[in-house]
């Protein structure tokens, strides 16, 4: 049993996109890793990986923002 204490972090952003486009741009491989990456898995980071914790909030913000231009780009592809 790991008894290893970990942190977490949550992410939330609003975006003007119904929620099937955002599914999709979640669920779908090829899109996936135009805003995230390949393989990318993350289970928490211990009490004393502050810095990795820090780091991963400013990369999932970056994370957000790509889902978002790759949401605009969806939207604009369907007019």
């Amino acid at each position: 049993m790991n008894t290893e204490t970990t942190n977490a972090m949550a992410a939330e952003k609003e975006m003007p996109y119904s929620t099937a486009e955002v599914w999709r741009a979640l669920t779908e491989s090829p899109l996936i890793t135009l805003w995230l990456m390949d393989n990318l898995e993350q289970t928490g980071f211990r009490a004393d990986q502050q810095s990795h914790l820090e780091g991963a909030k400013y990369g999932w913000q970056n994370f957000l923002a790509r889902l978002e231009n790759i949401l605009r780009e969806m939207k604009r592809d369907e007019c």
